[in-house]
């Protein structure tokens, strides 16, 4: 095992990847180019997901899959992507993006997605997907950004 697993502390979510890879049996044999890490916040009942590393849809990615399979079935009602520790993808990792977007929007999710890159920009323009995508620059833009169009407490 690779480090010490990290929880969440409000759903009991396994965050850390090596953790969430021994509990789903996979093995050795990883693409090359790193795991992509996703560390969860809960911050004002928006569920904040900070992902790092290269997204290039392959194997590296399993531990995000997991981490968006689990809050479909939650049924989390705001998710926000942040994007900021991705320094580049290719265009499977876009096609895990879409897919987990698309995943997410079937289960109620309302989902936003913060500090794209130019190069990760870049590719979400060339596949003419950037309209699908709800950008942010700032974390607190895109947390206002959900309280827009709620109906008033």
């Amino acid at each position: 095992m690779h480090g010490s697993a990290r929880v969440d502390s409000v759903s009991g979510t396994i965050l850390d990847s090596a953790a969430a890879r021994n509990r789903r049996g996979a093995g050795a044999g990883r693409a090359s180019g790193g795991i992509v890490n996703v560390q969860r916040h809960d911050e004002d009942g928006i569920v904040v997901l900070v992902i790092s590393g290269r997204l290039t849809g392959g194997p590296e990615a399993d531990d995000y899959r997991f981490v968006i399979d689990t809050l479909t079935k939650e049924k989390a009602p705001k998710v926000l992507l942040d994007l900021s520790g991705v320094p580049w993808m290719n265009s499977a990792g876009v096609g895990v993006l879409v897919s987990s977007l698309a995943n997410l929007r079937n289960a109620g999710s309302r989902v936003k997605f913060l500090n794209l890159n130019e190069r990760v920009m870049a590719i979400i323009k060339v596949t003419r997907l950037a309209g699908v995508f709800e950008t942010y620059l700032t974390r607190e833009d895109a947390m206002r950004a959900f309280g827009e169009g709620e109906p008033a407490a």
